[in-house]
């Protein structure tokens, strides 16, 4: 920037007066534009006041100047390297919600298969005691009909009736937790 107003002032000064021409206007509000998107750190931080000195030093090198010479083309240079830092910010903005939209897609994903695992794992302790109990109830009664066979038939058949009724709801119970799982 400072390099680009040297370079205007030494036109102005040295060659031909560039007061008239529009040219290096448009270039300057094009590298003021350029030094609020493309700066960062102090470089930011300093450009204002290059603008401000550098359009000052070109003003003063014109033969005869007013008053409006000095405000209005360092306002409108101030503009357009607002508008820079504006698009900067903007896309500095746009690129850190893009990356928390990412990192929060992630967080989504991973938490969806802890809790995806979480309640295989619920499943699979219920299916073991609904197993477990039913297999143990089927087992008691099974030994209690084989002993009492001989002595009460009915008992046995009662029993033999109760195994098969607490296989049937174990079975059930397994398909439905399974029924879970598979969805």
């Amino acid at each position: 920037g400072a390099a680009m107003f040297a370079c205007w002032i030494f036109a102005n000064t040295a060659l031909v007066e560039v007061k008239s021409l529009q040219f290096p206007l448009i270039a300057v509000l094009t590298m003021c534009y350029a030094m609020g998107a493309h700066t960062s750190g102090r470089a930011a931080f300093l450009a204002p006041f290059v603008i401000l000195v550098g359009m000052t030093g070109v003003i003063l090198s014109f033969s005869d100047q007013v008053f409006t010479d000095y405000v209005f083309p360092t306002m409108f240079a101030m503009v357009a390297w607002l508008a820079g830092r504006g698009l900067r910010t903007r896309s500095q903005l746009t690129e850190e919600l893009h990356e928390a939209a990412v990192q929060a897609q992630e967080a989504h994903e991973r938490d969806a298969v802890r809790a995806a695992a979480e309640e295989r794992r619920r499943i699979a302790r219920e299916m073991h005691d609904v197993v477990a109990h039913s297999v143990s109830v089927m087992v008691v009664q099974a030994g209690g009909a084989r002993r009492i066979l001989e002595r009460d038939p009915r008992r046995a058949v009662e029993a033999a009736a109760h195994i098969e009724d607490v296989g049937r709801a174990a079975l059930t119970e397994m398909r439905r937790l399974l029924g879970v799982l598979h969805a």
